[in-house]
């Protein structure tokens, strides 16, 4: 039987090279923040988590109406997680092309279209660690869902009480988002030991926001300001005059497959600034056995029989942690303005 995983292509070594060599399609802004450390124990991520950041009464198990008990519940769950992997699976159609090409070249644009398929894959991964990461710095949560394999898991960490804080809308003219975000700073560092915080993350959306503001334009441009946009080179100089970092946009999204259509989930939530420290974690990486117990992503590619099938699975024993707690502030800025009720008659 003519296989296509049989081609030189997409045997093992060449896919395992071709996985580990290829450019990232995407930058991901919090990998920095949370380096890759190589462990050797499954067993270190659910350590390291536990030690850190587990708020206990806040965990979800994988049917959300059922939340687990206590913390010791989520070490089997977490174990599920560990590994994140994606499957590329060839149609029968594919099958029967390749085992009937006419020629070479075809079986050649077969193989591309499956090398593209997989480096996707790899890059579902990296995507994958990136939402886990997000809603850590970004909400203060561990929060994953995979709706496919039913597998949710869903707690508080443990931040500061004081590093969840929330403040009026920026779009308000009596708010004025500088003074909010550096009376921040000043908690941040009263909670790091002086230490400021490295960045001040926002999406589009909020920043547009910031730079509509009448308060910033003044302070910007003075009190004949009146309707004057603010450019982001002024606005970034001024963060720098009043000690704020420059400030950093995360619009990014990870896309899930659900079950019956994709799911976009938003990174970065509108009308949310986030304050964090250079380091936050570590992204730990783990041996698999699909890997011969080596670190990093593997892949493996597997024939049936019952149905007739092949596939190529990419995945990695991967567990993003936060250690640094206290490296985070997370400003809500949604209020609204009160209104006074006027008096009928």
């Amino acid at each position: 039987m003519v296989l296509i995983t049989e081609h030189e292509n997409l045997q093992t070594p060449t896919l395992q090279a071709f996985i580990e060599n290829a450019p990232a399609q995407s930058s991901r802004r919090l990998s920095n923040a949370f380096p890759t450390e190589k462990v050797f124990d499954i067993n270190v991520a659910y350590n390291v988590i536990d030690s850190t950041g587990i708020k206990a009464g806040s965990i979800i198990g994988f049917d959300a109406a059922t939340p687990l008990r206590k913390k010791g519940d989520i070490q089997q769950v977490l174990a599920k997680l560990s590994k994140i992997a994606h499957a590329y699976h060839y149609t029968e159609e594919e099958m029967y092309r390749y085992k009937n090409s006419r020629n070479s070249a075809e079986q050649d644009a077969l193989v591309q279209n499956a090398l593209l398929s997989i480096a996707d894959l790899s890059e579902g991964i990296e995507d994958t660690k990136e939402l886990i990461r997000a809603n850590m710095v970004y909400r203060g949560v561990f929060d994953y869902e995979d709706p496919k394999s039913e597998v949710k898991i869903q707690f508080d960490l443990d931040l500061p009480d004081e590093a969840k804080t929330t403040a009026g809308d920026f779009s308000r003219a009596d708010v004025n988002p500088l003074e909010v975000l550096m009376n921040e700073v000043e908690n941040y560092k009263e909670r790091n030991n002086g230490q400021a915080p490295a960045y001040v993350v926002m999406n589009s959306k909020t920043l547009a926001k910031i730079k509509r503001n009448p308060n910033v334009a003044t302070d910007l441009y003075g009190s004949e300001a009146g309707n004057k946009i603010v450019r982001q080179s002024d606005l970034d100089t001024l963060f720098t005059d009043i000690g704020l970092p420059k400030v950093e946009i995360d619009d990014a999204q990870t896309i899930i497959e659900g079950i019956t259509g994709d799911i976009v989930k938003k990174h970065l939530d509108d009308d949310v600034v986030v304050l964090h420290a250079a380091n936050l974690g570590n992204t730990l990486s783990g041996p698999a056995a699909d890997n011969n117990f080596a670190n990093g992503k593997y892949v493996v590619s597997v024939v049936s029989q019952d149905p007739v099938g092949e596939k190529t699975i990419v995945g990695e024993v991967a567990m993003p942690v936060l250690k640094n707690i206290k490296g985070i502030s997370i400003i809500t800025a949604n209020e609204q303005a009160d209104t006074e009720e006027v008096p009928e008659g």
